[in-house]
């Protein structure tokens, strides 16, 4: 066994980063791959992008916070890394939303609120519409919320 691999199959991944970096720089990506996974695993999310990061591997941060719903985490690293697989996501981040009903209104709500922040109004109106088409019961939430 390559002693690359024994250190990543240990978990050593201090180790197995100087022997990548050394030996084989073309699997120090494949390293910082493992520790992320690892850092995710331990829900140690800021940790695991900034590997992610490191690795240039931006689509795999975003569906780590995907996949832990973390949706305004993935939303946030894919507009800076992969602003052109934006609209995907938001479609996807949109169904889900829609799909769990009434309680993630407030969600919807929260994200609205951060489309306006950060000057994205079309999308924040696009939200506000999703909850006024949809149950009564975030009608009415929306019109305590104004």
């Amino acid at each position: 066994m390559h002693p690359l691999s024994r250190y990543v199959h240990a978990q050593d991944w201090e180790s197995a980063q100087r022997v990548a970096e050394a030996h084989d720089p073309e699997s120090v990506g494949d390293v910082l791959v493992g520790q992320a996974k690892k850092a995710c695993n331990d829900r140690d999310y800021p940790r695991a992008e900034a590997l992610l990061l490191r690795a240039q591997r931006p689509e795999l941060a975003v569906k780590f916070y995907r996949d832990s719903d973390q949706w305004m985490e993935a939303l946030r690293v894919c507009k800076e890394y992969l602003p052109h697989k934006l609209s995907a996501l938001h479609d996807e981040y949109d169904r889900t939303v829609l799909s769990r009903g009434s309680h993630d209104a407030q969600t919807l709500m929260n994200q609205a609120r951060q489309w306006e922040e950060s000057g994205e109004y079309s999308r924040a109106v696009e939200c506000y519409i999703k909850m006024t088409s949809g149950r009564t019961e975030w009608k009415s939430m929306l019109r305590r919320e104004t």
